[in-house]
């Protein structure tokens, strides 16, 4: 465990290899937690990575009220705090998926970081999803600004993944909430994706934007809009035809994986 600077407990789960080469950080995404991602880290730990992963507050086992947020920079403050306790004698390397890719790239950006060799970035919540029409935005604004608590629709679990016992995994896991977003928490998300979208040019590591080209609840078009707009020398967009949300739980999990594991390779 690890206290925020709000004295929040975040639960963390290493996975260490003796003599890393590099070390990477997780940031996971909304409503889940980071022992999700047991087959991304044994694919890096192969290649001499150690991985450090952490339940963002409010997720998983990590303390705090579920999905209570006045601001983004909240979450910010926790890879903070964890990304302080990793070691820095070797290269590092960070992960964001969906909420936590954004999560990620303001981490990036808020303060000069010297000591960063490569980001991942799965399906980054850098642009609300395809169905979420101006109308709605306008809605969960007024309602985050007036009722925060209020949960807002469900998501469908069928939309994270076109793998059937991927679904029935997410379904089962008692660490993930089912429930709906507080309507404060989705409208810091559509805050922060606005605020990040004019500063994407200042983003310059070197970074591979991955997303699924059928993902329907972030919009590849903000992954896109970031390669473009990156300035980075060395940037690499794949977008995975027909994957939904969730590639490192897809039907072709271990063809995505191990080219994100090749991408990291190639830079130790």
């Amino acid at each position: 465990m690890i206290r925020s600077s709000q004295n929040i407990e975040l639960y963390t789960k290493d996975y260490p290899v003796k003599n890393p080469k590099a070390n990477l950080l997780i940031v996971h995404g909304l409503h889940e937690h980071c022992e999700r991602y047991q087959q991304v880290a044994d694919s890096l730990n192969e290649i001499g990575v150690s991985v450090f992963t952490f339940d963002l507050r409010g997720h998983g086992q990590s303390g705090g009220p579920r999905h209570i947020i006045q601001d983004m920079d909240e979450y910010r403050q926790d890879v903070e705090n964890v990304y302080r306790s990793i070691p820095k004698n070797i290269p590092f390397f960070i992960l964001g998926h969906s909420m936590g890719g954004l999560i990620a790239v303001n981490f990036l950006l808020y303060q000069e970081r010297t000591d960063v060799n490569g980001v991942i970035l799965s399906g980054a919540a850098l642009e609300v999803g395809k169905d979420i029409t101006p109308i709605t935005v306008k809605i969960v604004r007024f309602i985050g600004k007036y009722f925060p608590g209020l949960k807002t629709s469900k998501l469908n679990p069928k939309s994270i993944s076109r793998d059937p016992e991927a679904v029935e995994s997410y379904v089962s896991d008692p660490l993930i909430t089912k429930d709906g977003a507080k309507a404060g928490l989705g409208l810091a998300l559509i805050n922060s994706i606005n605020q990040t979208k004019t500063i994407l040019s200042q983003f310059n590591f070197p970074v591979l934007i991955m997303h699924g080209g059928a993902d329907k609840i972030t919009n590849p078009e903000g992954s896109k809009a970031l390669f473009a707009l990156a300035s980075s020398s060395d940037k690499t967009l794949k977008i995975w035809d027909g994957a939904y949300h969730e590639i490192f739980h897809e039907t072709n999990k271990e063809e995505i994986i191990a080219f994100m594991t090749s991408w990291v390779s190639e830079r130790l």
